[in-house]
């Protein structure tokens, strides 16, 4: 440092803003990395407790009046101890409650026994969140990303408009998108399991739970995005035909009970399919424009109707945007961790445009009728994709990156947040109260009369899920041992 400075007092503060350069670059688990990680994690909790208003809602807007349905007969069920397998309310086209894929019965719902809805709809939000949070803690290891690296991807990823306008008119399940941040990881864990010639069995397992879990989360749509990625993988990489092949059939027997139901009750059900974005004008102000949940729908028109505006919103405002860009270099590097993933990424960003997902069978299309929700899954990737570019740029210019990072940093902190407080729950109610909605959520409840038929088959599927899931856990903690030194 000797003779860059004329005075003692900018020498002092060139070494501290060395020291803190180094900090911002250095991967190692030192305890300011383990203060910035659990500052992130905080920050994102008390974000959703916000959001929620500290779980005090009425939770009637848009969707949530579904929700609030769902719940308050699940809060029945548990407290009266009754299968709720018929209700007094026909949703998602059927009153054959347990038939619904979008009705969630993860065992958190136990503790509506004892909270109030909107109080517990926060805490399953957190709940995933954590879950989710974990996952992105594994991906920072497993690359090394920095602290900023890591920073861009959790603030982009979890805090981004796909949540935010999700959560605000209703869509619960989307809680099940914080999850993955562990398919990522596991579609890694495949990469690295299929450069052998012995087949691992531990991540099919997992990936298969992972998909039972979104499936019992009401996640429906979500795992068959999962799904859908994994095919197209193994398609351009036939090492992992394996692992697709033991993973996805197991996934389906664990969800038994969720599918066969539906499936039974459901397959002639007359449901619309639309298409993705009808424009490259949109998709940028998916990203770019903050747009209130009562703009006027858009889509293709037509037979392929129009979309409020939260099934396009993706919003990451300009400089989320461009540290999303990043990750396009990441997936060209040759050699790369993401190179691999270039196709399937791309595959789904195609299906989520204009009327590609038209010309798929009408089975798959029932299995998501909104493909523009594709997109989810390919900013997934583009943004594990830009944390890894941003760690390459902080180790080549560990100088000027760490600042450059933490100014994207700060705008896209700001835009989000704006972004969360236009789609804020309580806001939404507000709204809904000046124009004279009703805030009061009519009662449902379960019915006593259930044919013989629905009953086998859910109590049928529901026994072979168990046994599945009793086998898959066995066969998982008898990996764990073995492979113990």
């Amino acid at each position: 440092m000797g003779g860059r400075y004329n005075t003692p007092h900018m020498a002092v503060l060139q070494k501290y803003l060395d020291r803190l350069t180094a900090e911002l670059n250095d991967p190692a688990p030192r305890p300011a990395l383990t203060a910035w990680l659990a500052g992130l994690y905080a920050l994102g909790a008390l974000h959703w407790v916000y959001f929620f208003r500290y779980g005090n809602l009425r939770l009637f807007v848009q969707d949530w009046l579904k929700e609030h349905f769902y719940l308050a007969v699940l809060k029945e069920a548990v407290t009266a101890g009754r299968m709720p397998y018929v209700i007094s309310e026909v949703l998602q086209k059927t009153d054959r409650f347990l038939a619904n894929p979008e009705v969630m019965l993860t065992p958190d719902v136990l503790l509506l026994r004892w909270l109030p809805i909107p109080l517990f709809a926060l805490l399953h939000v957190l709940l995933f969140y954590s879950l989710g949070f974990w996952g992105f803690a594994r991906l920072r290891r497993r690359f090394g990303w920095p602290p900023l690296a890591a920073g861009l991807f959790f603030g982009l990823f979890t805090f981004g408009g796909a949540f935010t306008a999700r959560f605000g008119i209703g869509h619960l399940q989307w809680a099940g998108a914080f999850l993955l941040t562990w398919f990522a990881e596991f579609v890694f864990q495949w990469l690295e399991a299929a450069e052998s010639k012995r087949f691992a069995l531990r991540p099919a397992l997992a990936m298969s739970l992972l998909l039972y879990l979104l499936y019992l989360n009401g996640s429906f749509h979500i795992a068959n995005w999962c799904l859908l990625f994994l095919a197209l993988l193994t398609l351009t990489r036939p090492r992992l035909l394996p692992y697709s092949a033991a993973t996805i059939p197991l996934a389906f027997v664990l969800a038994a009970h969720r599918l066969a139901p539906a499936f039974v009750t459901l397959r002639e059900a007359d449901r619309n399919t639309f298409g993705g974005f009808p424009s490259a004008g949109v998709l940028l102000d998916a990203f770019t424009r903050l747009i209130p949940f009562d703009a006027d729908p858009v889509g293709l028109g037509g037979e392929w109707g129009l979309l409020w505006w939260w099934e396009y919103d993706l919003y990451l405002g300009w400089a989320g945007l461009a540290v999303l860009l990043l990750g396009l270099a990441a997936f060209a590097r040759r050699g790369g961790n993401l190179a691999p993933l270039a196709v399937p990424t791309v595959g789904l960003f195609v299906l989520a445009l204009g009327k590609t997902w038209s010309v798929f069978p009408e089975l798959l299309k029932q299995a998501e009728r909104v493909p523009g929700r594709f997109m989810l899954v390919v900013l997934l990737f583009l943004l594990v994709g830009a944390a890894e570019t941003a760690g390459a740029l902080q180790r080549r210019y560990p100088r000027l990156m760490p600042w450059a990072l933490l100014a994207a940093l700060g705008w896209a902190a700001w835009d989000l947040w704006r972004h969360s407080r236009l789609w804020r729950i309580a806001l939404l109610e507000g709204i809904y109260l000046t124009k004279k909605y009703d805030p009061n959520v009519p009662p449902i409840h379960i019915l006593p009369n259930v044919d013989a038929g629905y009953q086998s088959l859910v109590l049928g599927s529901l026994a072979v899920s168990a046994v599945a899931l009793a086998l898959v856990l066995a066969a998982l903690w008898r990996s764990s041992v073995s492979s113990r030194p």
